[in-house]
């Protein structure tokens, strides 16, 4: 059982190098900062989500805003943490419980009705229709009926078809791997390897009136992994496996050997807004981490820290409600639904979980607790600016719990999980400088306990298996349209570590290519223990493949 654990273990991590570099974080997942694992730019707006992957790393906007902001910050989307833009703070909610900015088009919390109708009227506006042939009554004076008519309805087909345009949007992602193992064949019997992805999404983004809005993200998902499992580095929406996410809302059409196809819904979010009061009920990203390489307060669906794209923060099965207490402060209230093995809802993987947000001192700060997926949490985070260096750290303690009943497991102890450290932008090629750490204080103080730890970790955990991690990342603009990233992920206890390199070309205003590289290090497998047949693992990263890999990204 243990050996096949210890595979099983291995392909995980195989198939998860670390993506692009890190970049400032300054939004939910509207603007979160390039992992030190991808060497991708993560558009600091992601696409719909909130993806505050804090709190929200993830909100609901359209790919093409997307990609452009993560052209502009110099990381590549996710969906991915709780940002405050202090620069641009207001009253009313955005799909971010921290960016309190109203959204384009809607009105805010401190403008009067009608305010915004009333600016949009010009004095010009009559001259300008006369110049662009509608309203001129001369022009059209001599225009049959059956001409006006014609006229009239070309323009509603118009109206109609701009209307769609603004809601409906999509996207293309197309990878392909090469995977180089360490000559095991005891662990790796097939050597080398590949694998393929190939992901279509169908997005919309409507208002209906004032108060009402809805987000939809759906996809086709076809990939192939070795072990017929894809996860880690380029885990797609078809692979996306969390505790908080209903089986029924997507379905297998093709699952032969290590090939897979999956047609799912990934985001279906009703929203309510009622001046300072924000509701929002079905499939939603939900992150309340405000970190780059390790989201430690990130509970539901996170990213692995490898994740090469992070455009779409998966969303889960929530209701949120969120409340703008002035231009300074914000408070969440969330309840998360869990599911057992079976996909039955129980209390015991569900959540409920508050946060609290507020500005002072040039920093955000924030205060969690609650109940999360067979545990419980208190924990707090705080970001901002001490002088032109940029300050981002969060932590939370965890109490075991796994019936819900509010009595703690002997099995497993109490734990710390802490993350943080500074980061550096500079105007020159938008380059920036990251460095975070990570401390776990229930983690393996050794690769002999690597096994062990693996079957401890909670549900919606990234599964880092020691105590002490440290990931520098560099990237910066070569020029406009090309990006270069380096990264590593190191393992202090042990020493190993995955380091990377990738280049982003913006190939058009809607189109990206990508090309990357990952190279581990570490003690590879050390044999079988004499006595229990137990497999040994000489470092945590020792065991993970060279990759290759090219991708590309089209919006639409």
């Amino acid at each position: 059982m243990l050996t096949k654990l210890a595979i099983a273990l291995v392909l995980e991590v195989a198939a998860a190098p670390p993506e692009a570099a890190p970049s400032p974080r300054e939004a939910e997942l509207v603007e979160v900062p390039a992992s030190p694992e991808s060497g991708v730019d993560e558009p600091p707006e992601a696409p719909p989500a909130e993806d505050i992957a804090g709190p929200s790393e993830a909100k609901s906007e359209p790919e093409s805003a997307a990609k452009s902001e993560a052209e502009s910050a110099g990381s590549t989307g996710e969906d991915d943490g709780f940002d405050f833009d202090f620069d641009n703070l207001g009253s009313g909610f955005s799909d971010s419980a921290t960016d309190l900015t109203p959204e384009p088009g809607e009105a805010s919390a401190t403008t009067a009705p009608g305010a915004s109708e009333a600016s949009d009227a010009s004095p010009f506006d009559a001259e300008n229709e006369r110049e662009n042939g509608h309203g001129n009554a001369d022009e059209n004076a001599d225009e049959s009926p059956k001409e006006k008519k014609e006229r009239e309805r070309a323009e509603r087909r118009a109206k109609r078809s701009a209307l769609l345009d603004s809601m409906l949007g999509g996207s293309l992602r197309l990878t392909g791997a090469y995977l180089h193992f360490d000559d095991e064949p005891l662990l790796f019997p097939e050597g080398d390897d590949a694998l393929g992805v190939a992901v279509g999404r169908v997005t919309l983004d409507a208002d209906a009136g004032e108060h009402f809005s809805f987000e939809f993200n759906g996809f086709v998902d076809l990939s192939r992994a070795p072990g017929a499992a894809l996860g880690g580095a380029f885990a797609s929406a078809g692979a996306t496996d969390s505790v908080y996410r209903t089986r029924y809302l997507s379905t297998a059409f093709w699952d032969n050997g290590g090939v897979r196809g999956t047609i799912g819904v990934d985001r279906a979010t009703t929203s309510v807004i009622a001046g300072p009061l924000k509701i929002d009920l079905g499939r939603m990203p939900i992150n309340y981490s405000v970190t780059g390489a390790f989201a430690a307060n990130d509970f539901y669906a996170p990213f692995s820290a490898t994740s090469v794209n992070r455009l779409y923060k998966p969303g889960v099965d929530a209701l949120r409600v969120s409340v703008a207490a002035g231009a300074l402060a914000s408070v969440d209230v969330v309840g998360v639904l869990g599911y057992d093995a079976d996909g039955v809802p129980t209390w015991g993987r569900s959540s409920v979980l508050s946060r609290a947000g507020l500005v002072a001192g040039g920093f955000e700060w924030g205060v969690l607790g609650g109940k999360v997926a067979e545990r419980w949490v208190v924990g707090g985070s705080a970001q901002g600016d001490a002088g032109p260096i940029g300050l981002r750290a969060e932590f939370h303690v965890g109490f075991p719990d796994a019936d819900g009943d509010g009595r703690r497991g002997e099995d497993l102890p109490v734990y710390v999980r802490a993350a943080g450290g500074p980061n550096l932008a500079f105007t020159w090629h938008n380059a920036s400088i990251n460095v975070d750490y990570q401390f776990i204080s229930d983690g393996a103080k050794g690769p002999s306990a690597y096994l062990g730890r693996a079957t401890e970790l909670y549900p919606d955990t990234v599964p880092f298996l020691a105590r002490h991690y440290i990931a520098p990342a560099i990237g910066m603009d070569i020029v406009p349209i090309l990006r270069t990233a380096t990264y590593a992920i190191v393992n202090a206890n042990d020493g190993s570590g995955l380091a990377g390199a990738s280049l982003l070309y913006n190939v058009a205003d809607e189109s990206d290519f990508i090309l990357g590289l990952f190279v581990p290090w570490g003690k590879g497998f050390q044999g079988f223990d004499p006595v229990t047949s137990v497999p040994s693992l000489g470092s945590e990263w020792g065991l993970t493949p060279l990759v290759l890999y090219l991708e590309s990204r089209v919006f639409f």
